[in-house]
């Protein structure tokens, strides 16, 4: 399966590539928000959306390089570039 270079492109895609998908499910299970890697690859592609409580933590964990708008605009990022 090739990466889709649209999803990483955005703000959460390159935190998300920065950062790691591992490292942010023990971040999220740490806040008592436990998600699948899976989970956050969907997010990635757009295809479902973070719960506010998520999107809040993903926000604060990247220390101002993602905001909660940023983490749901990925949807709509990732329709309009792919």
């Amino acid at each position: 399966m090739r990466r889709d270079p649209c999803r990483w492109r955005t703000p959460l895609g390159q935190f998300v590539s920065d950062f790691g998908v591992q490292r942010l499910t023990r971040e999220l299970g740490s806040a008592g928000l436990p998600v699948t890697e899976k989970a956050v690859y969907h997010w990635l592609a757009g295809s479902h959306a973070p719960r506010p409580a998520h999107a809040a933590v993903i926000a604060r964990v990247s220390a101002g390089r993602v905001s909660v708008e940023d983490v749901y605009r990925q949807r709509e990022s990732t329709t309009r570039q792919g």
